[in-house]
């Protein structure tokens, strides 16, 4: 199960990028537009790897709303790991920074709106990652890849500011059940204390 994985990952910090490390990662490929386009998407849009590059079109993006229609598989059934997944398309929001990065892409290299956007393999995908990741310095993460979405994920977590985010996190992330959306607020860097002094006020409360 998804929430299962994401748990055992969490609890390991090798399992996601900080926020700066996703930064240092996108900015070691700056000299290349392909894979700086490639990195800054699967950073910044929490999406899975197979997602990124089976699925984003041209034709997908819908700048002026800002949304990306995304193929996105989801499995229904928590209970049964092996039950086949159902590919559904779902537009999702996305950052103006990341629209802005893809279409420089797209219109520089002049892809067709039917066409891929990363015409490439998972495994490059995975080289890629690693090259800038070893570039960058970051060179202990498990899961390479995927430490994009769990990365993406926390630092939403990190910066959110109402008890609403979590339907907006788990919306970006296309979760087919909150529960697995909860766990990235269980991992926040704030301690419950700080939150409190937030929500209420650090003074001493009046129990007279």
């Amino acid at each position: 199960m998804e929430t299962t994985r994401t748990t055992n990952l969490l609890k390991d910090p090798r399992g996601a990028y900080s926020y700066n490390e996703m930064m240092a990662i996108i900015d070691a490929a700056k000299n290349n537009m392909r894979d700086y386009a490639l990195l800054t998407t699967l950073a910044f849009t929490g999406r899975r790897i197979n997602e990124v590059v089976r699925s984003l079109k041209p034709k997908d993006i819908d700048a002026e709303n800002k949304l990306i229609f995304w193929t996105i598989e989801k499995q229904f059934n928590k209970r049964s790991f092996w039950q086949p997944k159902t590919r559904v398309v779902k537009a999702i929001p996305v950052m103006t920074g990341v629209l802005s990065v893809l279409q420089g892409y797209i219109t520089a290299r002049g892809i067709p709106a039917d066409a891929y956007v990363f015409p490439i393999s998972s495994t490059r995908v995975w080289v890629i990652v690693k090259r800038y990741s070893k570039i960058a310095g970051v060179v202990d993460k498990k899961r390479i890849v995927h430490a994009f979405r769990h990365g993406f994920a926390l630092a939403f977590a990190e910066r959110s500011t109402s008890p609403l985010d979590i339907d907006v996190l788990n919306q970006l992330l296309a979760h087919p059940f909150k529960e697995t959306t909860m766990f990235y607020f269980r991992y926040k860097d704030k301690k419950p204390g700080a939150m409190l002094d937030d929500m209420f006020g650090s003074k001493d409360a009046d129990v007279s």
